[in-house]
């Protein structure tokens, strides 16, 4: 048996094509349970697992302790919030290397991952599921 490493959007498609092979004998229901359940479902096509979750991506906001601190700010929890403490923060420290915010902004994946943290963050959709 060939083992490989793919993205999450790609076990759906290459099941369907007959590219790889269903794993439940290797990898049973017992296992699975210890994951969490996203992973194990964008693995799964037509009721059958066909790959192992390696590791799991999940938008993070890192931020400068020091600077928040310095301006008596608490961590931001809402968009809102980010872009005013961030304004405060530039504007004072006059660091023409200093950002408010980094993200993913060039055109891929990571481009479409922040604009779903930012959209879903929103209370925005995509779809309507009524």
């Amino acid at each position: 048996m060939d083992v490989f490493f793919m993205d999450v959007i790609w076990p759906a498609e290459f099941a369907a094509a007959g590219w790889a092979v269903p794993l439940n004998r290797f990898f049973p229901a017992s296992e699975q349970r210890e994951f969490l359940e996203a992973p194990i479902l964008t693995n799964t096509y037509r009721g059958r697992i066909y790959g192992v979750p390696v590791f799991v991506d999940a938008g993070m906001l890192y931020y400068r302790k020091d600077l928040l601190e310095k301006y008596a700010f608490s961590a931001p929890r809402i968009w809102p919030e980010l872009v005013r403490q961030a304004k405060v923060i530039v504007a004072n420290e006059k660091d023409p290397h200093l950002a408010g915010f980094s993200g993913q902004f060039k055109q891929y994946e990571g481009l479409i991952c922040n604009m779903l943290e930012y959209v879903l963050g929103n209370g925005g959709e995509f779809w309507d599921d009524h």
